[in-house]
């Protein structure tokens, strides 16, 4: 099944963009997982969920997929980067995900820690910038991209002008729209949920905190 989607998304997309295949470190089969979307074409893997320090080592046979780790904190970009270093090897691209506003399985270990300020974004780059320096990297050696809670032009400007983010990661926003594949049902669901009243967190099978409508 994974292989025909990975093969089914780039035909649909005829050569533009990249093909990434998210899998969740959490999986007991993660490692089949991650081989599979490589083996099957995928331009990069990306991985959450818990922290990817055997990516490199699952990837080792195909250099040419780019590697992407998901975390919410500076203090696991740390122990990602001084463990990959040793492999010889640096993520593509970091992406930040702050677990107060992002959907899917969250990057804080505990649901009462979600909204800690530790996880915010200004909090959070600057002490990135300061790994890279005492690493020996530049600033932007590896793009960071900031995910969970972007949904106006002002959120996406104020990571890339005022944060010094590389990108943005948006989920939602386009999940709803004309061009997603997700069934009208789901859509519907999603655009009618009350942030207010729909939204629920709680502890997942794989024993991370997760949100959800």
């Amino acid at each position: 099944a994974l292989e025909r989607e990975v093969k089914g998304a780039k035909v649909n997309a005829g050569g533009n963009g990249m093909i990434a295949d998210n899998v969740m470190k959490a999986v007991s089969d993660h490692a089949n997982l991650v081989r599979q979307a490589c083996e099957s074409g995928a331009d990069a893997v990306v991985m959450g969920a818990g922290l990817p320090v055997d990516l490199p080592d699952i990837t080792a046979n195909y250099p040419g997929t780019a590697l992407i780790p998901i975390l919410s904190e500076a203090r696991g970009v740390g122990v990602i980067l001084k463990k990959w270093m040793k492999k010889g090897r640096l993520p593509d691209a970091i992406v930040i995900e702050h677990p107060k506003y992002a959907a899917g399985h969250l990057g804080s270990p505990k649901i009462e820690e979600i909204a800690d300020p530790k996880y915010d974004f200004s909090s959070v780059l600057p002490k990135i910038w300061d790994l890279f320096k005492e690493l020996g990297l530049k600033e932007k050696e590896i793009p960071i991209i900031v995910a969970g809670g972007i949904t106006s032009h002002e959120h996406v400007k104020t990571a890339l002008n005022d944060l010094g983010a590389s990108a943005v990661q948006l989920g939602t926003a386009f999940a709803v729209t004309q061009e997603g594949d997700a069934h009208p049902n789901f859509k519907d669901v999603l655009l009618k949920a009350n942030p207010k009243e729909d939204l629920a967190t709680f502890i997942s099978t794989s024993g991370f905190p997760a949100r959800g409508v």
